[in-house]
């Protein structure tokens, strides 16, 4: 609790005085936010883009060597 005090009071000496275009708000008055019920069920369909990704497990070069072999097949025809 004294540290915050000391950092909030090396802040407000950073910050300096209140001018016309500042001012000091106490976020106490602002509350919390309401709640939304139902609002995790809104997700835009993540979860199902999510659950259908599909992980590779290769290196990497299993891709290159695949279109290698189809370069090679277009070109032997």
């Amino acid at each position: 609790m004294v540290i915050g005090k000391v950092i909030n009071a090396d802040l407000n000496r950073q910050d300096g005085r209140n001018s016309k275009w500042t001012k000091t708000v106490d976020v106490r008055e602002l509350g919390n936010l309401p709640n939304r019920p139902g609002a995790a069920d809104q997700d835009g369909g993540v979860d199902a883009a999510v659950s259908h990704a599909r992980v590779q497990t290769d290196d990497g070069n299993q891709d290159v060597a695949d279109l290698h072999a189809r370069e090679d097949l277009l070109l032997d025809y």
